[in-house]
């Protein structure tokens, strides 16, 4: 299935907006300290959906149309973060989507283990990072040496693993 040419799959392990939330992700949009605006939804088709509150209209898009439309059937009320581009449907389940504007959205990304030639924490942790726009990594698994590495090689790479 696809939206719009942007291919969905069952499996994905993008963590880029549109697709899924991070567990780090999913904490930061808890914390308090963020504007949380209660939006109503319209769906669209092919995973777009129209949010709007209070001086606010948004198309958005997700990869998860389905379930976003079943949460929003059972619960009937949404909040937009829009620090963290996540949409909380805070009813029974307590759903959360990452969202993605039409210039954000990318193709669904089948999750699979790092390639054999990544030999370092840090290789696979950058592989990681740069293929699903995401990673996790104890800092126990980190040396001093391995932490300034990974640090420079992400400043390296821009903005493109921060939230604005």
């Amino acid at each position: 299935m696809s939206h719009y040419g942007i291919p969905v799959g069952r499996s994905c392990g993008s963590y880029r907006p549109g697709h899924e939330v991070h567990w780090i992700h999913a904490k930061k949009a808890g914390e308090s300290d963020q504007p949380l605006i209660d939006v109503s939804i319209t769906f669209r088709g092919h995973g777009w959906v129209e949010i709007q509150g209070e001086d606010l209209s948004l198309m958005l898009w997700s990869h998860e149309a389905a379930r976003l439309h079943q949460a929003w059937d059972r619960c009937g009320h949404a909040v937009w973060k829009p620090r963290w581009h996540m949409l909380n449907l805070p009813g029974p389940d307590r759903s959360a989507f990452n969202m993605a504007t039409w210039d954000q959205r990318t193709p669904c990304i089948e999750k699979i283990a790092p390639r054999d030639d990544l030999q370092t924490t840090v290789d696979r942790v950058l592989w990681q990072a740069r293929a699903y726009g995401g990673y996790t990594v104890t800092t126990s698994d980190l040396t001093p040496d391995d932490r300034d590495k990974l640090l420079k090689e992400l400043q390296r790479d821009g903005t493109r693993f921060r939230h604005q």
